[in-house]
């Protein structure tokens, strides 16, 4: 039987492929001239450069690639080996491997895929969506400005929201659970009276969905561009894959995989969009977001909490006041870092009330130098409510500079290390934890070490979704389980253990159903109680808890946290894992602990709920853990919501607290009693390290009031005050009319 040259069938693949989705094309050898010689590539179609090579040839046409683009001024290359069918019946002792095809964007590859023999259909359908994705589309074009990265988001928005929030509206069963989850803790963080003003949540639901899932695909893709050095495999995959990739990235948490990096994000309530069941509905939306993300060029320098403007665009004005979401100024951070720090090391204030941005800056450096040459390492920061991470990014931004200037004696690797043990959040939104973990990503990225394509040590980045009134009961090691890190979550730490209870009506609102639920989680292993809620009824409640006694063995938290992200992925076994490289064996109690723990989150899985109450508990134990150890500088701009407008539970709860920290109102004002109040108490009594600095934004009102009367007694919290700024004449926020101020002041007992 006659047959080609091997390369020959490649050939008639690729123009079978270019054909289907450009008839008109001309499929010739391109001539190149260079280093003296001639060469010949195999095709050029657009701005991409072909290379064929016959089945099991790639590796020797790499660098015949590389150099045709280099010669040619192409920024884009494709490297292919796959054949026709007639190859396999034609040609004599075929090569039967898998074949597949690279896309190189410079001189790295982007884009790899493999197939089997029988996947050939598979593989031209994917390279014809390809090459329309790379062709019509300016990969890395642009630079990460704000409006270059908010044309692309309003553009989603635009295009896709009626298509979510229709889904949500239709409520499949994993939407209407974690719907359901999200609209429990709505009150709890916005309050009731805003949660009554909108018409419309499932529209309120979708918005924050969509800004959320940007958030996931934009972390990755950094990440992925850091390690990479310029890899766009993410977006790419998505504009390709469409939602066939988002299940397997995101769902399936293999987004980073290769990498050796098995978490990012936490499944959260805002993950039903990756859901296979509902992803398929949204692959529109999908290939849309790869495709505007991967036209933004994620390597070069990005502004200071770039995330905070694409927020306050994505979610209109309107909503984020009725949300109370005011977003602190970069300005007002800056000053309050400059001033706490100064306070920390010189035991004063600076003489000036205002300097230079630069002069400013470079006192900030010197400041940090200051403490690490006298304590050999850096102030441990804390924002309490720490929304987008604006404190934190300053900071962040700060140590960098730092280590880039002083040249301190300490390996990049165990710089990030430090920075990863000791600048925390904690904030109770889902959405702004979200924020923060990118926003911290952003800052850290250019400073993660490489191995390969391999990260030396997985960031796992210590921002909490947690309740900072949760942590008052945690401290204070109460027996009653508080309502405090949800409505509906109830949370304590007492004797040995951590603990969450998940009710289980969040399942199912009818009786008999819950009952059969109830033996269905038990038959399962999973502990379960029925104590009784607020309203005197009988609730059975799924409990998961931690064993405290692992902590005290483990050299930091980043090795908890990498645990406790194992087992979600890969059960007891991945857990232990983790555990042996810090040299850490489970006891046999701990053992049946992790066993139980197991057996619970499966049986959730089973219900729907995945890892999302894995999450919440792990979430909840790190952040209680991490606040062992009192931080230098707690900074940030509290939440001012007056108590009346929370669930009851929640709000008797804040008066319990104000009462028992001594800062509650006096009776005739009583019921002006505001969150920040009680929030600015227990950040100071459990968060702050003696001789440290506390700087929170709070409502001006409370510094003149009656009802900030106690809380004013600032040495009955053991405070020195330095400095109170008054700023209801600057406005500060966008749009905003309140009131707001500074207090700056150092434990001093």
């Amino acid at each position: 039987m006659s047959h080609q040259a091997p390369e020959q069938y490649t050939k008639d693949f690729v123009e079978g492929v270019l054909g289907s989705i450009d008839p008109g094309c001309k499929m010739e050898e391109v001539v190149i001239k260079g280093d003296g010689k001639i060469y010949k590539a195999d095709y050029k179609y657009g701005k991409l450069m072909i290379e064929c090579e016959p089945p099991g040839g790639r590796d020797r046409g790499r660098s015949q690639l590389l150099n045709y683009m280099k010669l040619t001024g192409y920024r884009f290359g494709l490297l292919i080996d796959i054949p026709t069918e007639k190859y396999y019946t034609e040609y004599p002792s075929p090569f039967t491997n898998p074949v597949g095809f690279e896309l190189y964007m410079d001189d790295k590859p982007v884009y790899v895929r493999i197939f089997e023999r029988g996947e050939l259909d598979a593989a031209r359908k994917e390279l014809e969506v390809l090459l329309k994705v790379v062709t019509g589309l300016k990969i890395a074009a642009y630079d990460p400005t704000p409006d270059n990265v908010l044309a692309r988001v309003r553009d989603l928005h635009s295009n896709h929201l009626d298509s979510l929030t229709q889904l949500v509206g239709g409520s499949p069963q994993r939407v209407a659970l974690y719907k359901r989850i999200w609209e429990r803790n709505l009150e709890l963080i916005y309050g009731k009276e805003v949660v009554e003003f909108f018409a419309d949540l499932d529209k309120l639901y979708a918005t924050l969905t969509l800004y959320a899932t940007f958030l996931k695909v934009l972390g990755a893709t950094i990440l992925e561009a850091s390690l990479g050095r310029g890899r766009y495999t993410t977006p790419l995959r998505l504009a390709n894959e469409g939602y066939k990739a988002a299940v397997e990235l995101f769902w399936e948490g293999k987004a980073l995989a290769k990498h050796n990096i098995y978490y990012l994000f936490e499944r959260d309530e805002y993950d039903w969009v990756f859901d296979p069941e509902v992803a398929e509905k949204l692959d529109d939306f999908f290939r849309d977001l790869g495709k505007h993300i991967i036209e933004i060029d994620w390597s070069k320098p990005i502004e200071l909490d770039l995330l905070k403007r694409v927020y306050q665009n994505i979610v209109s004005r309107d909503i984020r006041r009725q949300l109370g979401e005011f977003y602190t100024p970069d300005w007002i951070a800056k000053l309050a870092l400059w001033r706490s720090l100064h306070i920390l090391v010189n035991g004063s204030l600076p003489q000036d009330i205002l300097k230079h941005e630069k002069d400013v800056d470079n006192e900030i450096v010197e400041l940090i130098h200051m403490f690490w040459e006298k304590n050999k390492s850096i102030p441990r920061f804390i924002d309490p409510t720490c929304g987008s991470f604006t404190f934190g990014v300053q900071y962040l931004s700060a140590l960098q500079r730092w280590y880039i200037t002083k040249k301190p004696d300490v390996h990049p690797n165990k710089f990030v290390e430090m920075i990863l043990e000791n600048v925390v959040g904690i904030d109770i939104n889902p959405v702004a934890v979200l924020t923060a973990k990118v926003n911290y990503l952003l800052q850290i990225s250019g400073l993660l070490t490489v191995r390969g394509e391999y990260l030396v040590a997985e960031p796992m980045i210590p921002i909490y979704r947690v309740d900072l009134l949760a942590l008052h009961d945690a401290h204070a090691q109460a027996k009653k389980a508080a309502p405090s890190l949800m409505t509906f979550l109830k949370v304590s730490v007492y004797k040995d253990y951590i603990y969450v209870n998940v009710p289980l009506d969040m399942f199912t609102q009818d009786k008999e159903k819950l009952e059969e639920l109830a033996e269905e989680l038990e038959d399962a292993g999973a502990d379960v109680r029925i104590p009784r809620d607020n309203k005197g009824e009988d609730v059975p409640m799924a409990t998961l808890k931690i064993p405290k006694s692992l902590v005290a063995r483990l050299p930091g938290l980043t090795q908890l946290h990498r645990a406790f992200v194992a087992l979600a992925l890969f059960g007891k076994q991945g857990f232990n894992n983790e555990l042996e490289k810090a040299n850490v064996t489970l006891s046999p109690d701990e053992t049946k602990d992790i066993e139980a723990l197991e057996k619970t989150i499966k049986a959730f899985e089973k219900l729907g709920g995945d890892h999302v109450w894995l999450s919440l508990l792990t979430n909840y134990a790190l952040a209680y853990l991490s606040t062992q150890k009192r931080f230098h500088l707690v900074l940030g701009n509290l939440p001012w919501v007056n108590v009346s407008k929370y669930e009851e539970s929640y709000a008797e709860k804040v008066r319990s607290v104000a009462k028992r920290l001594g800062v509650n109102p006096p009776r005739a004002a009583a019921l002006k009693l505001d969150i920040s109040i009680v929030l600015f108490a227990v950040a100071t009594k459990y968060l702050l390290e003696k001789g440290g600095v506390v700087s929170l934004m709070v409502p001006a009102s409370i510094f003149r009031g009656v009802h900030g009367a106690r809380w004013r007694n600032f040495e009955a919290m053991g405070l020195k005050l330095f400095e109170v700024f008054d700023l209801e004449d600057v406005k500060p926020f966008e749009g905003a009319n309140n009131q707001p101020g500074i207090v700056f002041a150092a434990k001093v007992r």
